[in-house]
């Protein structure tokens, strides 16, 4: 029967053999245990699903898409902030900021995103007749709570004169003319005609002779 020694060369006891691997693991086993943590570890913080979602503020001023959904971890979603009409995108709020409407949103953890949208008024202006003559500017988009003071410029076209405003609470010859207002406007300069271009006066003697 074989014995092992030690480096003494005296012969060791099975119980004394049992304690020192009780005591001193060996390396194989460390490592396994080592690289068992470690996956662990990794697939605790890298897997699994994550979700998205959303709200919007006024609740009519837009939407989101999308609007809510499960992703893996680490993706990234393209999400889009929509106004309905009558107003406008502002900014970005909760898991994200921006004032752009498209947002890259990284998905590292559950996200919640606000699409915060201001409402808004707006001008039309037009010409009558329509050949008449131009306004300008012609339209704009302005934030409801805000007055906004806007200068029109009407310009005849060749052959007619401008003749006056009209329209939502606007009148008079004055031109330019600058005027307030905080609510959905519709204007109009009016153009009378004057004379008769001589190239057209021209044709028209021409077809008659």
């Amino acid at each position: 029967m074989c014995q092992s020694f030690g480096s003494t060369g005296s012969p060791r006891s099975h119980h004394t053999r049992r304690a020192n691997r009780r005591k001193f693991p060996g390396i194989g086993q460390t490592i396994f245990l080592l690289v068992l943590f470690l996956g662990l570890g990794l697939a605790v913080s890298g897997c699994g699903t994550v979700k998205l979602t959303s709200s919007v503020e006024p609740g009519a001023g837009g939407s989101v898409s999308p609007a809510s959904g499960m992703y893996d971890r680490g993706v990234t979603v393209r999400v889009t902030a929509a106004p309905s009409p009558g107003h406008r995108f502002e900014r970005w709020e909760g898991s994200a900021s921006g004032e752009s409407p498209l947002l890259q949103l990284l998905m590292d953890g559950n996200k919640h995103v606000v699409a915060r949208f201001i409402p808004t008024f707006s001008l039309s202006a037009s010409s009558a007749p329509p050949n008449g003559g131009t306004v300008n500017p012609s339209s704009g988009t302005y934030d409801v709570g805000k007055t906004a003071t806007v200068t029109l410029v009407a310009t005849p076209a060749a052959g007619y004169r401008f003749s006056g405003w009209g329209g939502d609470n606007i009148s008079g010859l004055e031109n330019p003319r600058t005027f307030p207002f905080d609510k959905d406007t519709r204007v109009f300069a009016s153009f009378v005609r004057v004379y008769s271009p001589p190239n057209e006066g021209g044709a028209r003697r021409g077809r008659e002779g």
